[in-house]
C-alpha cells in the first residue's frame, strides 16, 4: 500500500500496529516561519488521519511508536521534548516541566518508556515514575548500584530493555522482565 502525504514531497514511516495503522513523519515547508519542517504524522488505510501541528509538537518532530489503541508516541528531538497522540489526535505532553525528555516506546497498556534528563523513567497514564526508585521498591537489587539511563523498549508484559552504567563505570544494556 502506498502512503499518501498530500503531497509534502517526502514521508518516512517508522512504526505500525496490529491494525496496519502507521506513524512516522512528512517533510513539509507549511509551518509559519516558511522554513522547512518535519512533522509526526498517522496513516490509516494508505490516507494521512493526523498530521501533528508545529506549534504544539515543535518544528521537528517524529512519531517514533504506536500501539494497537493507535496512541502514538512523538519525539521533537530539537526541543527535547516527546508527546503521546490519542487516537482522536488529543495531545498529551510528556514530563513538559523537564530539560531533555525522550519517549521511546508504547505498549498495549499504553505505558511509555524513555528517559528524562538523563534517567530512565516509564510513564503511567501520563504521570512520570523514575525507573530505579519503581525496581528499588520491587526489590530489584541493582536498582539503587546501577544508573539507568534509559529504557528504550517495552513489551505487552510489561518486560523492558534498558541501559545502564553500573558501579564501575560500565555501560550495558538489562532486559527487565516483569512479574505477572
Amino acid at each position: 500500500m502506498r502512503l499518501d502525504c498530500g503531497g509534502c514531497g517526502n514521508a518516512v514511516p517508522l512504526t505500525i500496529n496490529n491494525n496496519g495503522e502507521i506513524g512516522g513523519w512528512i517533510r513539509t515547508s507549511n509551518n509559519p516561519a516558511g522554513t522547512v519542517a518535519t512533522v509526526p504524522v498517522i496513516w490509516r488505510n494508505g490516507s494521512v488521519a493526523w498530521t501533528g501541528d508545529p506549534r504544539v509538537v515543535g518544528e521537528y518532530a517524529l512519531g517514533v511508536a504506536m500501539n494497537d489503541a493507535g496512541t502514538l508516541v512523538v519525539q521533537a528531538p530539537g526541543a527535547k521534548r516527546s508527546y503521546t497522540v490519542s487516537a482522536s489526535g488529543a495531545v498529551l505532553p510528556l514530563s513538559p516541566e523537564a530539560g531533555d525528555v525522550e519517549a521511546k516506546d508504547i505498549n498495549a497498556a499504553g505505558v511509555v518508556v524513555g528517559a528524562v534528563d538523563g534517567r530512565a523513567v516509564m510513564w503511567v497514564n501520563g504521570q512520570q515514575i523514575d525507573l530505579a526508585a519503581h525496581l528499588a521498591s520491587k526489590g530489584v537489587s541493582q536498582a539503587n548500584t546501577w544508573q539507568w539511563t534509559m529504557a528504550y523498549d517495552i513489551n505487552d508484559k510489561g518486560s523492558m530493555l534498558v541501559y545502564y552504567i553500573d558501579a564501575q563505570g560500565k555501560s550495558g544494556k538489562a532486559r527487565l522482565t516483569a512479574k505477572p
